[in-house]
């Protein structure tokens, strides 16, 4: 009875050993290279190409690739300089304080899109301001991100995935409008 008690204390020991080290994010070293000038093409196309070879993004990195995103173009010469302007935005939570190298949780990059898209989402994403939580929920619903909590990590190829989504979601959007308005008919009085 002793014997089998201390084995399972041992089992459950190791259990919350493995467990706590498995939900530690890491530092990522070396990250992509973010600091390029805005709109080179050679730049870019290196990030861009990069990034997606990542096992899993650093927040340097894909705070770049947001505001490339809502910007076409990332003006920020640095990662406090994106992370200052990202959080006078709102996209960002003014307690956050993570270093640049730091693997990015999901829920940190799904707050950042969902502002950057105008994603309105559910009551409880307005009334939360687009918490981390439900934009991404939100974001797995309308099929931008793929199904995982928001303090998961992501890797490369899968935010590459969603910044590519994110787009196509704003295009679609943009095209459904546009298509609105100039319908036969579209904003004649009685139609």
């Amino acid at each position: 009875m002793r014997r089998t008690m201390f084995t399972i204390a041992g089992v459950a020991l190791g259990a919350a050993v493995l467990l706590a080290g498995g939900c530690a994010r890491s530092l990522m070293d070396p990250t992509v290279v973010t600091d390029y000038q805005p709109l080179d093409d050679a730049g870019e196309l290196a990030y861009w190409g990069e990034v997606q070879r990542r096992s899993a993004i650093t927040n340097d990195e894909g705070l770049h690739g947001v505001l490339v995103l809502a910007d076409g173009a990332d003006g920020s010469g640095s990662y406090e300089q994106r992370v200052a302007a990202l959080k006078e935005r709102g996209w960002l939570s003014d307690g956050f304080n993570e270093p640049a190298n730091m693997a990015m949780r999901r829920g940190v990059l799904a707050k950042a899109i969902a502002h950057a898209i105008a994603l309105d989402g559910g009551v409880m994403m307005a009334l939360t301001d687009k918490a981390p939580r439900y934009a991404t929920k939100e974001l797995v619903y309308v099929g931008i991100m793929p199904d995982g909590t928001e303090n998961q990590v992501i890797a490369g190829l899968e935010f590459v995935g969603v910044i590519s989504r994110a787009q196509d979601f704003v295009l679609l959007r943009q095209s459904a409008a546009q298509a609105k308005t100039e319908a036969p008919g579209a904003g004649e009085p009685g139609q």
